[in-house]
């Protein structure tokens, strides 16, 4: 079970290396410091693979375990607290700040060291902690191992709770660094556990086991699943948010091309328009913005404007009560309506038609997000069988002549 939470970490921790590699934008030390700590714990879920080998190539029992320690744990604990620097303080504090917390990190990373090599214990892949805690210098190293842990978790937790606390318009680095905060005091029952262990040993009445592993273990898994999850929500929200905007683009392109069949735009740049929905999603993967949307929006506002000697009443009447028979009702029923009067206008205008009651369709939403999302709807409609059935019905006579060409395939120019 431990291994696979620290498989997750450590994927989420090359993830995030992965998106500073790809989006040089989203590069700021902070997010560095927060893979840095993720690809470091995540990386003592290797540990027990080379146990017992890195006794035998280096004749040192147990040293395994001191690489996990001062890798995935006191490093990395030390890059968690300079990632929290970089969200809480300036540049130039957080700077001083991650320094200190460097110095401080790597005196005790020497301390476990020289106290570790310097004790000699058998190998033992099992409780180690447990069975040699009696040992003064062993104690020391477990003290100060869950030191820089607990150090940790307690940074992490205030100032992940105060920063979450000032986030007012972005929900999701509010919840990761709530789940930060979550993880890391629920994380302090790790240290806790373990340094009252050692002192109850040392005094001769260690904790009993099935306690002691009850509780270690819970605030080790909850405190990584807590800690994994927050690292990656911001990414999944990312790339989630790309995928619907390149959708919503797919969504808008009915509409817009009618438009642009009719009312063409001086700018031959719709090739950037995704055209289907498996493309949408691939191009959405790697968008930095909305300006497809938006550019989309835009052209079909200007369409809009352009059409409006083509905008019937009567067509919009009739759409009206074509709507209404087909039970369609709220947002749904205004959407057909508009597809309607906006389709049988493009046709008007080709066929060089104006209307005996001119119309109008809405001004719009409010912001651009809305404006989309509205279109998206209209575009959707401009295919129904309401927006089928007002086109038939308004659809000019033909003259006799024009009729037996349509009959014969030909038409009349």
């Amino acid at each position: 079970m431990l291994r696979i939470i620290l498989l997750f970490v450590l994927a989420a921790g090359f993830y995030i290396s992965y998106g500073l590699a790809t989006r040089p934008a989203t590069r700021n030390p902070g997010r560095v410091w927060l893979a840095a700590a993720l690809i470091l714990a995540g990386s003592n879920a290797f540990t027990w693979d080379w146990y017992d080998r890195l006794t035998e190539w280096s004749g040192v029992p147990n040293l395994a375990r001191l690489v996990g320690h001062v890798v995935g744990g006191v490093a990395a604990a030390c890059a968690a607290q300079c990632m929290v620097a970089y969200w809480v303080y300036p540049a130039d504090r957080a700077r001083r700040a991650s320094r200190y917390k460097l110095a401080i990190s790597t005196t005790i990373a020497a301390a476990m060291t020289v106290l570790f090599l310097t004790t000699h214990t058998a190998q033992e892949r099992g409780e180690w902690q447990d069975r040699y805690a009696h040992i003064p210098q062993i104690a020391v190293y477990v003290a100060l191992f869950n030191l820089a842990i607990g150090w940790m978790l307690y940074d992490l937790r205030r100032s992940a709770w105060h920063y979450a606390s000032r986030i007012h318009d972005r929900p999701r680095v509010r919840i990761s660094l709530q789940l930060f905060a979550i993880g890391a005091f629920v994380g302090l029952l790790y240290p806790f556990t373990h340094v009252s262990n050692t002192v109850a040993t040392l005094i001769g009445h260690p904790l009993p086991q099935d306690a002691f592993t009850l509780l270690v273990r819970a605030g080790q898994y909850l405190c990584l699943l807590f800690v994994a999850a927050a690292a990656i929500i911001p990414g999944i929200g990312a790339a989630t948010t790309r995928s619907r905007r390149a959708i919503l683009a797919v969504r808008l392109r009915p509409l817009w091309s009618a438009i642009r069949e009719v009312f063409p735009s001086p700018r031959p740049d719709d090739e950037a328009v995704p055209r289907s929905t498996t493309q949408a999603i691939i191009s959405g993967l790697t968008a930095k913005d909305d300006l497809p949307v938006n550019r989309m929006v835009i052209d079909i506002r200007d369409g809009y404007l352009e059409m409006r000697p083509w905008l019937d009443a009567d067509v919009a009447a009739r759409a009206r009560r074509a709507a209404q028979q087909a039970e369609l009702s709220g947002e749904t029923l205004e959407a057909a309506v508009e597809a309607a009067t906006v389709a049988c206008a493009l046709r008007d205008k080709q066929v060089g038609r104006r209307p005996a009651s001119p119309g109008e369709v809405d001004g719009g939403a409010a912001d651009m997000a809305g404006e989309a999302r509205w279109l998206a709807r209209v575009s959707q409609a401009i295919r129904s069988r309401v927006v089928r059935l007002v086109l038939e019905q308004t659809a000019p006579k033909q003259s006799w002549l024009e009729q037996q060409l349509t009959a014969l395939g030909m038409r009349q120019r």
